[in-house]
């Protein structure tokens, strides 16, 4: 579960969005709860942010603390200074920050949790966007090369995009979203498949390429 505090929250708004999260699960304790963002660690109030969040922990509502970032360095720094035991960030065939500069060995030498979530890239990396107006057009190029080449191949781009991010380090956990059954499925034997990298020289990373750089119209 994430929470996003809103500007001028108060800290203990973390227990209040954490309840509203049980209670939406139906569940007595959360194993991971992540802030969405580092947006409240960087005020006046952050310790006060952080202590609420591992007064959780303490009270037995949640296992894991920790936070969902966008930049690598960012997110290590975070966790390093007040004790995150979780760091969620993107990676894809598109973005490879996190497996550059020895960031995994870092997180890990800290025990810090690794969790990878938009291995699809927002799906641009399985389907042609529909407002493609909105996304770089080098990173468009770039996916339709890439599905072209699993054409080629004729290897699923689920299976091609998974073992590209899975092959990277076996101390990461891929987080993924469906929204209905037969894409779970369709994950899972991606997951289970042992196809080969798809060999495909990235686009020089810039910052426009992330999804929440997106012009919106």
């Amino acid at each position: 579960t994430k929470i996003a505090p809103i500007p001028n929250e108060k800290p203990n708004c973390v227990k209040k969005y954490l309840l509203k999260s049980l209670e939406r699960l139906k569940v007595k304790k959360l194993d991971t709860l992540l802030l969405h963002n580092d947006t409240c660690l960087k005020t006046n109030n952050a310790k006060n942010f952080v202590f609420q969040l591992k007064k959780m922990v303490r009270q037995g509502l949640v296992k894991k603390i920790g936070l969902s970032s966008y930049d690598p360095r960012n997110c290590l720094i975070f966790c390093r200074k007040y004790g995150f035991r979780v760091a969620q960030l993107p990676a894809s065939i598109i973005d490879n920050r996190l497996f550059q500069k020895n960031y995994l060995q870092k997180f890990k030498k800290n025990k810090i949790e690794v969790q990878v979530r938009s291995i699809f890239h927002q799906g641009i990396l399985l389907t042609s966007p529909r407002q493609k107006h909105n996304i770089p057009r080098d990173s468009i190029h770039f996916t339709r090369q890439f599905r072209s080449m699993c054409r080629t191949k004729k290897i699923n781009p689920v299976a091609a995009a998974y073992s590209h991010v899975a092959k990277q380090s076996k101390i990461i956990k891929i987080i993924f979203g469906a929204s209905n059954l037969k894409e779970l499925n369709e994950f899972i034997k991606a997951a289970k498949s042992n196809k080969k990298k798809i060999l495909l020289k990235p686009p020089v990373w810039k910052n426009s390429f992330l999804p929440n750089n997106w012009k919106k119209t």
